[in-house]
């Protein structure tokens, strides 16, 4: 695991936060999950990765952007008032965001789901100052939306539904799914997921361990 990565919300916040799961409170599931120290955005470490001093913004969505730091590497800021991307329909992100995003990639790269591998947690330079990033993997190829209907075809489909499967299956509810958050390699045959942020944990997460193991990989980051 990559070193300067850090959680500063534990999950029974989280889940506290989100109406969806009282039930889960409601029964203590929540409650064995051992509480971690925060960790704030001055414990970060810079990004040893980052080639690029002006990484190349490729693309910006509901409450983050995600800029090209190197040649095979590509990292996601939270949403700031003062960014010329922010609009009323956005939402300010957050390091919390960052770190729930990571543990949930690495939990679905570890069960077989195709998605960009993380790195980390850092701070990366960005627009003259510095600021909190996950870095991951470069994806090749294009998102499934942006497809001509042409190239819209079986194969693509054929690997994009078992992903979904696969991350249903585990337990995570799959918030703001659809063709723009899966990208699809022609080379490789390929779908991949991705923007996890607003994903959720559902009951059968606790049946199968979800959430000791989303535990482990928090307490090590």
């Amino acid at each position: 695991m990559a070193e300067g990565t850090h959680y500063d919300k534990n999950l029974g916040d989280y889940l506290n936060s989100n109406s969806e799961h009282q039930i889960l409170l409601n029964n203590n599931l929540a409650d064995c999950m051992p509480k971690k120290d925060v960790i704030w955005e001055s414990d970060l470490r810079p990004c040893p990765y980052q080639t690029l001093d002006d990484p190349r913004k490729i693309g910006a969505g509901a409450d983050g952007i995600v800029c090209r730091i190197s040649e095979g590497l590509v990292a996601k800021m939270p949403l700031r008032e003062s960014d010329s991307e922010f609009n009323s329909e956005f939402e300010l992100g957050s390091l919390d965001d960052l770190t729930w995003e990571y543990s949930v990639t690495r939990i679905l790269e570890e069960e077989g789901v195709n998605v960009a591998s993380p790195k980390g947690i850092f701070k990366i330079k960005f627009r003259g100052g510095e600021r909190p990033a996950y870095v991951m993997d470069h994806l090749d190829g294009d998102l499934i939306k942006d497809l001509s209907y042409s190239d819209l075809n079986r194969n693509v489909m054929a690997s994009f539904k078992p992903q979904i499967r696969k991350a249903k299956d585990l337990g995570f509810k799959i918030v703001d799914r659809g063709l723009h958050n899966a990208i699809w390699n022609p080379e490789t045959k390929k779908v991949s997921l991705i923007d996890f942020a607003r994903w959720e944990l559902t009951r059968s997460a606790y049946k199968n361990g979800l959430f000791e193991r989303i535990e482990e990989v928090e307490v090590k980051i």
